[in-house]
């Protein structure tokens, strides 16, 4: 069976205050929660059974493990270097300066709210900023914007395939040619946004006109910083074409 993410309806939120520094790692878990569903894609989901699955399952009921960078602070630190990625808050997938491989599937552009770090509010979120302005809301570093007005940063969700770092691992089930991957969303915001987001679009568009999901990339990170305090930002890197059967199995994956 086939299910499909949808973009989920928008859920209230307190008017936050303006934030001056970008989100760490932290912050970014907590915005993941209101926008895992945006990435419009259909997911290739089979029962090995007949009988095994039954119910009436919805897109809820599904859930794709995540990428998250690890930053300065927050519970992964103790865990993991800064700078590094982590598959489903357990799976080290590289430390930032080895590359680890990713293909893009799916990519979604949306307008995410700013909310203060730590408040715990649930921002909400629109698919064009026509939307934004007709719930009152502003895009962030607009000169106009009037103070007490909602203001909505670029982001994107996407959903790669991550290959896995070990030869094999129950977390990584799809195998092609002796390698291991599995699926994941990844979720860009604010910096992040600018430095990944706008690339991979910008490639789709030039360089993987025949797909987005046709080439490799390479994914490290890298130390951006203010008057206020630094933090990583994921980059990407173009690594390698796919050949037609591999491209054949990603799209076997996600439709």
């Amino acid at each position: 069976m086939k299910t499909s993410f949808a973009k989920p309806a928008a859920k209230p939120a307190i008017k936050p205050q303006p934030r001056a520094v970008e989100p760490v790692e932290e912050a970014a878990e907590s915005t993941e929660l209101a926008v895992t569903e945006t990435a419009s894609t259909s997911l290739a989901i089979q029962g090995s059974v007949d009988g095994q699955i039954q119910g009436e399952f919805s897109r809820r009921d599904l859930t794709i493990p995540k990428i998250n960078l690890v930053n300065k602070t927050g519970e992964l630190s103790n865990q993991f270097p800064p700078g590094s990625f982590v598959y489903n808050r357990e799976i080290l997938l590289g430390d930032g300066k080895k590359p680890a491989t990713i293909t893009v599937t799916r990519i979604a552009k949306f307008y995410l709210q700013d909310v203060p770090y730590g408040s715990g509010e649930m921002p909400k979120n629109f698919t064009s900023i026509r939307d934004v302005r007709a719930a009152g809301g502003a895009l962030a570093g607009d000169p106009d914007v009037e103070e007490g007005t909602d203001t909505y940063s670029e982001a994107m969700t996407c959903i790669v395939l991550v290959k896995s770092p070990a030869k094999a691992h129950p977390l990584f089930p799809f195998e092609f040619a002796g390698d291991h991957y599995a699926l994941a969303q990844w979720l860009l915001t604010k910096s992040a946004y600018k430095a990944t987001g706008r690339k991979l679009f910008t490639d789709s568009q030039f360089v993987l006109r025949e797909g987005i999901d046709t080439a490799a990339y390479e994914l490290t990170s890298s130390l951006r910083t203010n008057s206020a305090a630094s933090w990583y930002v994921p980059t990407v890197k173009l690594a390698s074409r796919h050949t037609p059967e591999f491209i054949e199995f990603v799209r076997g994956l996600v439709k």
